[in-house]
């Protein structure tokens, strides 16, 4: 068995007898969220197997993001409820006013 000094190093995060694992999600931002952002694109590091709502949450702890936001992941509407997978791209699309 090993112990925490044996994995201390080796790239894992450790908690206590559980192994942590992360993952990287890519952010696609638009509209003036991007231009508050000042960036297009971000990437985030969350819990594996995260949902599109676990994402948002990431992101309002960076950015001012309203209720209204819309979700897409691939390119396709979601809700907040939907699960993840590696590789996948969320992308956040603010309300817009036309005229």
């Amino acid at each position: 068995m090993e112990t925490r000094s044996e994995r201390v190093g080796q790239g894992t995060p450790w908690l206590g007898a559980q192994v942590i694992r992360r993952m990287n999600v890519r952010v696609r931002l638009f509209g003036y969220l991007a231009e508050d952002a000042g960036q297009d694109e971000m990437r985030l590091e969350v819990s594996e197997s995260p949902t599109a709502g676990e994402v948002l949450r990431a992101v309002r702890a960076r950015l001012r993001v309203p209720a209204s936001v819309r979700l897409a992941v691939n390119a396709e509407y979601v809700s907040a409820r939907t699960s993840l997978k590696r590789g996948d791209v969320v992308s956040l699309i603010p309300p817009v006013a036309g005229g």
